[in-house]
C-alpha cells in the first residue's frame, strides 16, 4: 500500500502543510498527496493537526506518545 493510499478524507484546512516537515522522532510519517503535505503519528495512527506539527519537528524528544511507546518496547523484549 502507497503512503498516498492512507490518506483518507480529512478536513485539510486544520492538516495540510504546504512544506515537507521533518522530525528526529522514528514515529513521524510524512505522507505526500498532490504536492501537499500531511504529517501522521505511527504510534495513535493518526494525522497531526498543522498546528501541532511545530511540535514534532522540534520537541519531539519530549512527547509522551513516544516515551509512552519507547518505554512499551522495552518492556516487551525485556519479557
Amino acid at each position: 500500500m502507497s503512503k498516498e493510499n492512507k490518506i483518507k478524507t480529512v478536513f485539510e484546512p486544520i492538516y495540510m502543510l504546504s512544506y515537507k516537515p521533518s522530525s528526529g522522532c522514528e514515529f513521524f510519517e510524512v505522507l505526500e498527496n498532490n504536492g501537499n503535505y500531511y504529517a501522521r503519528c505511527k504510534i495513535i495512527d493518526s494525522l497531526i493537526t498543522k498546528s501541532k506539527v511545530n511540535k514534532c519537528e522540534n520537541y519531539w524528544k519530549d512527547c509522551p506518545y513516544r516515551r509512552l511507546s519507547l518505554k512499551s518496547q522495552r518492556g516487551i523484549k525485556e519479557l
